[in-house]
């Protein structure tokens, strides 16, 4: 039981890491494509 909810947290950390990853990757995309 412990161990599938330190899982479950982890999994949820893990995906709001690759979001944020992904978000900034996004904005400086967009960033460039608007300076170019």
């Amino acid at each position: 039981m412990c161990g599938f909810y330190l899982m479950k947290k982890y999994t949820f950390a893990a995906r709001a890491f690759i979001f944020t990853l992904v978000l900034l990757f996004v904005i400086s995309v967009f960033g460039l494509t608007i300076s170019v």
